[in-house]
């Protein structure tokens, strides 16, 4: 129980490391922002509301509605990490933001960004992603 305990304190400091994160992309080059900046900011406000709804419902004991929280982090992840994919990281962050479908969109390789080429992709870097996902 005590393991328990210590992740749901490390989940705790991991919402505040993205309030840290977030005030230091929002000072960064003199508060001037990008569209990419803009992506960023609102994948770590969604990932702060989905680290505070999967505690409350772990404090709840509703472990099987807390899963998808854990899909929803990781689809956030890949919309960011799409950005890697590009040439322009800046006009692909335009288009999600205007509401165009990340997974009609294509990377630098003439590659659509489907969620299962992103999660292939991340997994060459962080293997335990396919596990998780």
């Amino acid at each position: 129980m005590q393991e328990f305990a210590e992740k749901v304190q490390h989940l705790y400091e991991i919402d505040q490391e993205v309030v840290a994160l977030a005030m230091a992309i929002m000072k960064a080059d003199s508060g001037k922002f990008y569209s990419r900046d803009f992506l960023v900011l609102a994948a770590l406000n969604r990932s702060r509301l989905n680290i505070h709804g999967f505690e409350n419902l772990i404090e709840l004991g509703n472990y099987f509605a807390a899963i998808p929280f854990v899909r929803m982090q990781l689809d956030s992840v890949f919309r960011l990490f799409a950005t890697t994919l590009v040439h322009n990281p800046n006009e692909l962050a335009e288009k999600i933001l205007d509401g165009e479908s990340l997974s009609k969109l294509k990377d630098r390789s003439g590659t659509k960004m489907r969620d299962a080429y992103l999660l292939s992709e991340f997994a060459k870097k962080e293997p335990w992603v396919k596990s998780v996902y």
